[in-house]
């Protein structure tokens, strides 16, 4: 009779998988950054040569830094030597989980050491001069990194549309300016829009080699605007 793998993952089953993937995981990164928000994502069941079902996919997503861990299999055993679905209730059920083909140490430490600004900027340090605009403005602390997409999160009565013209064509300015100087303050690539609840709307930009020049230059032309903006928050 063919196995039949269920697609859903029991709550039970990925807390108990999280917890000891932290228990194995802590020790590799614990000398760069106590883990502690972290993302487990599992995709792909396979099936062992024992019969025994496993993730062929694991990735580890460690907010504090945006630090991720790909390429590893997530493997489990039940005590009794049972087959255990992540679809099933493992409340009572004692599962040990293994992990295959973690990185190096040196792979890891490779990984934290570009993105180390992350967590070891100070929280009194600011990228932005908040004095010089209307609204309020919030930075997250990965805000500025080496990552170039960036999300921009605008509180406003405004509609979407008319925040979009603003941001838009603050982008296209600063790019033609960009383009002017032979690309010597960088070129921002695209951003996306979309309404998060009531009065929030989220922007997702590819701020590319602008880097923080490109977000400025929103900031400035939202500022300059006649368009109600309460909170501005970047990250």
């Amino acid at each position: 009779m063919d196995l039949i793998i269920e697609l859903r993952t029991h709550d039970s089953f990925y807390d108990e998988a999280k917890k000891q993937i932290i228990a194995i995981m802590s020790p590799k990164c614990s000398p760069f950054i106590k883990i502690k928000l972290l993302y487990v994502l599992l995709y792909d069941y396979k099936i062992d040569e024992k019969g025994f079902l496993y993730y062929e996919f694991l990735e580890i997503d460690i907010k504090p830094c945006y630090v991720v861990l790909k390429g590893m299999q997530l493997h489990w055993k039940s005590e009794d030597d049972t087959i255990v679905f992540p679809s099933d209730d493992i409340s009572n059920k004692k599962i040990t989980f293994s992990i295959e083909n973690i990185p190096s140490n040196e792979e890891i430490q490779e990984k934290f050491a570009r993105h180390e600004y992350l967590w070891k900027r100070e929280k009194t340090e600011y990228l932005i001069d908040k004095k010089h605009y209307r609204f309020k403005i919030k930075e997250f602390g990965w805000f500025g990194s080496s990552f170039p997409d960036i999300t921009i999160k605008i509180k406003s009565t405004a509609s979407l549309d008319c925040l979009d013209v603003v941001v838009g064509k603050a982008i296209s300015t600063f790019n033609k300016e960009g383009e002017i100087n032979e690309g010597e303050n960088g070129l921002v690539h695209y951003f996306d829009s979309k309404k998060k609840k009531k009065d929030v709307y989220s922007y997702t930009i590819d701020t590319g080699s602008s880097l923080i020049g490109g977000v400025e230059a929103i900031l400035k032309d939202l500022n300059d605007s006649d368009l109600d903006i309460e909170v501005v928050t970047l990250g």
